[in-house]
């Protein structure tokens, strides 16, 4: 007596169903965590283009006080950062030490000013 053995070769519609989900679950996670990543590089992307801009403003202030002949050591506080600056006058240059803090986050900058307002900028990490 011989067997008869059938097999389902399409596959049941639980198998089906479940595949389905599981790519369809696949995606979403994939495209959250995307989203998540594009967020973060938004983030600190606006972090960094604020610091240009307040770097900008300052060097523009180094030199206003430069012209009015007043640039001296100072703090201030500016939209939420705590900005504190030293100045050494080198006799040839300016010598304006920076640093900012914000957000428990802090970094320098260096920038040398020279008698004729030429501008040159050293970073370092905070």
């Amino acid at each position: 007596m011989k067997k008869n053995l059938y097999l389902n070769q399409k596959g049941s519609a639980l198998q089906i169903v479940l595949v389905i989900f599981m790519i369809m679950s696949f995606g979403i996670s994939f495209y959250v965590y995307m989203m998540t990543l594009e967020l973060n590089n938004y983030r600190y992307i606006d972090i960094l283009m604020k610091q240009k801009n307040l770097e900008i403003m300052l060097t523009r202030y180094y030199l206003d006080q430069m012209e009015n002949d007043l640039l001296i050591s100072d703090s201030i506080e500016y939209d939420g950062y705590d900005i504190s600056y030293q100045v050494e006058d080198m006799a040839t240059y300016y010598d304006i030490i920076t640093e900012i803090c914000f957000d428990e986050e802090r970094y320098i900058f260096d920038v040398k000013i020279t008698n004729d307002f030429s501008v040159s900028f050293v970073y370092e990490e905070g």
